[in-house]
């Protein structure tokens, strides 16, 4: 399992270090701001025990997860036109009033 941060205000971490991207082991604590989450891999606890008892085990290798793009900077909506039509809005009004 991989964890991948997406632009998160608080980031995230994994024990004490900062991450972007990272695999998850079984144990990870994981922190999301001030959530704190431990990761369990119920796959890796049953290796364990099958390597302990002398049993074979196998593994399914699984692809590298491809890289996602980074996002473009939001850009904040211009004040202008609202600013400009409440402006309009105060000279047709005044208009009207002083006629």
């Amino acid at each position: 399992a991989t964890i991948r941060d997406l632009g998160s205000k608080n980031g995230v971490r994994i024990g004490d270090v900062a991450v972007d991207v990272a695999p998850l082991h079984d144990g990870d604590e994981v922190r999301l701001g001030e959530l704190c989450l431990t990761f369990e891999h119920h796959g890796a606890r049953i290796d364990t025990l099958l390597r302990r008892s002398g049993e074979p085990t196998v593994r399914r290798v699984r692809q590298p997860e491809p890289e996602l793009a980074p996002r473009a900077p939001t850009r904040q909506p211009s004040l202008l036109p609202p600013l400009l039509a409440a402006a309009a809005f105060a000279l047709i009004l005044a208009a009207l009033l002083l006629t």
